[in-house]
């Protein structure tokens, strides 16, 4: 997008390209606030989308716009700003906390680096967008507590004046299981745990569908015995995105488990953020949506690195929390077919039919009968829960 740097000073400006790498990059905020459409209406960060929430916390809520318009956009100022991504403060209802806006995860990221968001969502094109009024319970806002406590160990933040621009303290202070033993690591692999920390457990929020269930709604706290390890399920809201996407259901992968989490190399890891494909399998797929290769790709090599690095070195999940993760499960209908040999089982809305066996599972979800995959029960707890 065009921003507005006019009168800007280069260290301003270096801070609003910053901020652009983090939101476009690192976070993907447009996954939710918006993207570019046809028909020369962008709708870039201009919200609107909705989002429905569980029964306990309401009806349903909807992405803010987060473009510098005056009457329906960012109109916080830095300090407002600062307390909304640090608390879930929700200033448009009053006494409640912002839901399904991840600002558990971004409460984390430096003062600076908050900042060169808001320096960016200040500089791009105000758009005018009129998002409806949420429906959801109150919940209140939470103080940004002292130190971190979302994981097993709690650990200060190094907010004391301590110079940390990359985040690689921050990182090791909310890296959220025990440290592993780094001292026999070089110095610049230790570094680069710490800021692969930083971009798993900050800006990337790569916790909130890697482990399931991610955390505790209300208190916050995340589910450590099950980090990283996968196994969440995901599958399009409507018909119409399953037919356009091809998909009918995928799952997270295993990323952190001793026996059968993410094991390829840093080039094939590279490889499959680039090109949006997994080269480590024998016949290269497409990544399962949501997985935001589209941002991911934008990493520098060496944050691509550090979060390589993070996910090699970081404690591994043993027994029932290494789990096989299933690779994703066509979307089919009457006039989608799929490829061959699966055939149509139209009611589902599913490809079945695959060949299976112990090394050879079925898809996310599927069931092995009579070693041919077949699509899961109206009361399958894996659907509706994941694994």
């Amino acid at each position: 997008m065009p921003l507005s740097l006019l009168g800007l000073t280069d260290a301003q400006i270096e801070r609003v390209g910053y901020g652009s790498y983090l939101v476009n990059a690192v976070a993907d905020c447009a996954a939710c606030h918006g993207r570019p459409k046809p028909a020369g209406a962008t709708g870039f960060l201009a919200g609107g989308e909705r989002f429905a929430l569980p029964a306990a916390l309401g009806a349903e809520v909807y992405a803010r716009n987060l473009t510098p318009d005056g009457a329906t956009g960012l109109t916080l100022t830095e300090d407002q700003f600062l307390l909304i991504m640090q608390t879930g403060l929700d200033k448009k209802n009053p006494g409640s906390r912002l839901l399904v806006m991840p600002w558990f995860e971004y409460r984390w990221l430096t003062v600076p680096d908050l900042l060169a968001v808001y320096a960016y969502l200040k500089a791009i094109p105000a758009e005018t967008s009129d998002v409806l009024a949420d429906v959801k319970n109150p919940l209140a806002s939470v103080p940004l507590p002292g130190a971190y406590g979302d994981g097993d160990v709690a650990r200060v933040l190094f907010d004391g004046g301590v110079p940390d621009p990359d985040g690689v303290l921050r990182g090791y202070a909310i890296q959220p299981l025990a440290q592993p033993d780094l001292s026999a690591q070089p110095p610049a692999v230790q570094r680069l745990f710490g800021r692969g920390s930083y971009l798993v457990n900050a800006g990337g929020r790569c916790n909130e569908c890697h482990t399931n269930p991610p955390r505790d709604p209300v208190m916050l706290k995340i589910n450590t015995a099950a980090y990283l390890a996968g196994g969440m399920v995901f599958t399009p809201a409507t018909p119409a995105l399953a037919e356009s996407l091809r998909l009918k259901r995928s799952m997270s992968r295993n990323l952190s488990g001793a026996t059968q989490g993410y094991a390829a190399s840093f080039i094939d890891f590279v490889g499959t953020l680039a090109t949006g494909r997994d080269v480590t399998a024998a016949e290269p797929e497409e990544v399962g949506w949501p997985m935001p290769v589209w941002a991911l790709r934008h990493l520098t090599l060496l944050d691509l690195e550090a979060v390589y690095t993070y996910l090699r070195l970081v404690p591994r999940r043993t027994g029932g929390h290494d789990p096989v993760t299933p690779e994703p499960v066509a979307y089919c209908s009457a006039t989608v077919a799929c490829p061959a040999p699966q055939t149509c089982d139209v009611a589902a809305g599913e490809c079945v039919g695959a060949p299976c066996d112990a090394q050879s599972p079925c898809g996310a979800c599927q069931v092995c009968t009579a070693s041919v995959c077949t699509a899961p029960a109206a009361s399958s707890t894996c659907v509706t829960q994941g694994l």
